[in-house]
């Protein structure tokens, strides 16, 4: 594995951001990585005939991905997903914090994590293996969050393998739920996702109201008309349940046995470019979204269309907070460390 590093990638808020490359020369498999937002900037994956090409949409400059609702690849937090009415309660006290998705918080408020530079710890190679290593210290009350929190995030990069471990610790009682905001189209970036297979290991859902906030129900896959433990195509599941936005409850759930204390979630393929992602996490829930509101963005600074990307994006519940039985999944406290790995591996199929 290679690392270089751009240490000009763009400006944002009097601030220079880099980006860094892996790259494995032997399967032309690349990662990019900036420090604005940790951000998982793209990522390149050869198809059957060996040709490498983005699987990921995202923007041009930090300074993009500064704009409202742009969370291209981020690191998502201090919570991500929606907070119903930007509000919750910890320990007796209230707090409210900034409504950026109509009457809710969304992916942590106006100015969440994917809008903050991290410090850059460190980068090392190892054989196969390339690791970088980010911080940031979210200060007690930002975005109206309680406590303050030191994070660290560290991506792992093999050959065919991208990964992402986050530890966080805080000063005072706080919620929190890091995720990574990155958009798949395993086609490549020109179609939309119809024709892809997907699988998830999740025997329930949870609904969401008219405004897309999450009921905190837990309600069998089946009974949704949402069931994908068996490989369907995303045109099947969009004519027969809709637009999904929902969180999935991953049946492997407590049940890991590896080292790295994660388990299978997902799979995805591309029938048309033998492309094939399989994603391990240690999560308890994971967010579909396909790509419901593409065709109101610009990646790469080119109008998009509905369903041009999906999102996986492994977490806690949503809105845990407001759930009593799903609160305890966010709350940390002091003396706690909070963790929680992804791992994406790549194949191609014949």
């Amino acid at each position: 594995m290679k690392i270089m590093v751009n240490p000009t990638w763009g400006s944002y808020d009097r601030r220079t951001a880099q980006l860094f490359t892996v790259y494995d020369p032997i399967t032309e498999f690349s990662v990019q990585i900036s420090d604005f937002g940790a951000t998982l900037v793209q990522v390149k994956v050869p198809d059957r005939d060996g040709v490498a090409d983005k699987v990921t949409y995202t923007v041009s400059s930090p300074a993009e991905l500064a704009e409202p609702n742009s969370f291209w690849g981020a690191t998502i937090g201090r919570v991500a997903n929606r907070i119903g009415n930007g509000k919750f309660t910890l320990d007796g006290q209230a707090y409210s914090l900034f409504r950026n998705n109509g009457t809710h918080t969304l992916h942590g408020g106006e100015h969440g994590w994917n809008h903050r530079f991290f410090e850059f710890l460190s980068a090392e190679v190892t054989g196969d293996k390339a690791e970088l290593c980010f911080g940031y210290i979210s200060p007690d009350g930002e975005e109206g969050y309680p406590g303050q929190v030191t994070l660290l995030v560290k991506y792992t990069v093999e050959p065919m393998k991208i990964g992402w471990d986050y530890k966080a610790t805080t000063d005072k009682t706080t919620i929190i739920n890091v995720t990574n905001h990155a958009f798949w189209n395993l086609d490549g970036i020109s179609s939309t996702i119809h024709d892809q297979v997907i699988r998830l290991a999740a025997d329930q859902v949870i609904p969401v109201d008219s405004t897309c906030l999450a009921t905190g129900q837990l309600v069998p896959v089946d009974e949704a008309n949402v069931d994908m433990r068996s490989p369907r195509t995303f045109r099947d599941v969009l004519e027969t349940f809709g637009d999904v936005d929902n969180s999935f409850v991953l049946s492997g759930y407590g049940k890991a046995t590896g080292e790295d204390k994660t388990f299978f979630c997902a799979e995805v393929f591309s029938p048309k470019t033998g492309r094939a992602m399989e994603i391990f996490t240690t999560e308890p829930q994971v967010q579909l979204y396909t790509g419901n509101f593409m065709q109101f963005a610009q990646p790469f600074g080119k109008p998009s269309v509905k369903h041009a990307a999906f999102c996986l994006e492994t977490q806690r519940a949503p809105d845990a907070i407001n759930h009593e039985h799903l609160r305890d999944q966010v709350v940390l406290r002091p003396g706690e460390t909070y963790r929680h790995s992804t791992r994406h591996v790549f194949s191609v199929r014949k």
